[in-house]
């Protein structure tokens, strides 16, 4: 999981247009900054307390359901990059690509 200080929350709002969830609000994502990684999202998600896996060492660790299930990592990256991209225009720091 990755780790970082939280310097934002995010939620996604859908439109009229969005059909059927037009008025609803997705929330419980978080804007996170690392100093050797960056700006990244952490995604909605909820850690299964009792219930525990086994890490590739053998370590157990909590089991984590997400919210959101992508079809591939490149969808989840362009919705990590949408969010980061309106958190940046929202507090003027736009970086230089």
């Amino acid at each position: 999981m990755k780790r970082g200080d939280r310097v934002a929350k995010a939620a996604i709002e859908f439109e009229s247009q969005d059909g059927i969830l037009a008025g609803f609000h997705l929330v419980g994502f978080t804007v996170c900054d690392d100093e050797a990684k960056g700006l990244f999202v952490l995604f909605p998600a909820s850690i299964r307390n009792g219930s525990l896996d086994s890490g590739p060492e053998g370590d157990k660790r909590s089991k984590t359901f997400f919210f959101l299930r992508p079809a591939s990592n490149e969808i989840l990256d362009r919705l990590e990059t949408a969010i980061l991209d309106v958190y940046e225009d929202m507090i003027g720091s736009k970086k230089a690509s």
